[in-house]
């Protein structure tokens, strides 16, 4: 069992690798800007691969797909309404769902060299404070990633939340399955357990990512948000239990278990 100067010198070490990493990579790999979007995922994909193999030999964060078989495979695109609880799955759902279009907020667009990739890669940048009118700016841009069969990968919260916090679902996960008429993927996990959020020490352990059946075209948007919120929740719960059982002297899942039995 790791000790807490144990935990903060591995995340320490990390969080070094990744972000050294990553500024060399972005650097050597900025031709890519000027290629073809197909030529350049060669890149993205070696980028999500080493920084996963950093998390996991590094970090000790190692990770299981449960449900891969619930991946759509009619060749067209598909929507994926993922929890989101640390900065982990922005890389691993990316690296699970092939090629994925991610709504995120457009601030994200004005990083340094990050930016100019998100862009390259047609990431779909959404601005929050335009309320609903927002929604309505960025559907052709999801029609349009999803008619070159690239799944649209949104968080319904549209933060992180934390294990065994409330759910907060908005409403434009249902928007974009009505109004593109696509069918939609849950997606439970357990991250939050192993890099919790706002903090700087992550947590060794298995990361658990759970694909749960998708959702066909043809619910009502109430019936969808429903369900889908239903479907994540609960299989979230069982993760956390099961994550619970596992590592019962995490100092998250202490945390878990005081807010769960008061």
């Amino acid at each position: 069992m790791f000790s807490k100067i144990g935990y903060w010198l591995s995340s320490f070490i990390t969080l070094l690798a990744f972000y050294t990493f990553t500024s060399l990579y972005f650097i050597i790999a900025l031709p890519v800007l000027l290629l073809p979007l197909k030529i350049g995922w060669y890149f993205a994909n070696a980028w999500l691969a080493i920084n996963l193999a950093i998390y996991k030999y590094i970090g000790g964060m190692t990770f299981e797909i449960r449900g891969i078989e619930n991946i759509p495979s009619n060749q067209k695109g598909y929507i994926v309404a993922a929890k989101h609880q640390s900065a982990w799955e922005t890389i691993g759902l990316a690296h699970i769902f092939k090629h994925p279009a991610y709504i995120l907020k457009k601030e994200l667009l004005m990083l340094p060299l990050f930016g100019f990739y998100l862009k390259k890669f047609q990431m779909i940048p959404i601005d929050r404070s335009k309320g609903k009118k927002a929604m309505d700016f960025m559907l052709p841009f999801a029609a349009t990633s999803l008619k070159n069969k690239r799944p649209l990968l949104i968080f319904p919260e549209g933060t992180r939340t934390s294990p065994g916090a409330p759910p907060r679902y908005k409403h434009g996960f249902a928007k974009l399955y009505t109004d593109l008429d696509s069918a939609i993927v849950p997606v439970a996990l357990n991250t939050g357990f192993f890099w919790p959020k706002k903090s700087f020490t992550r947590y060794r352990g298995k990361i658990i990512v759970s694909i749960l059946p998708a959702i066909e075209p043809g619910l009502s948007h109430q019936e969808v948000y429903e369900k889908i919120i239903s479907s994540i929740e609960v299989e979230t719960d069982k993760l956390a239990i099961e994550t619970a059982k596992a590592h019962p002297d995490l100092p998250t899942v202490k945390a878990y278990n005081k807010t769960q039995n008061p």
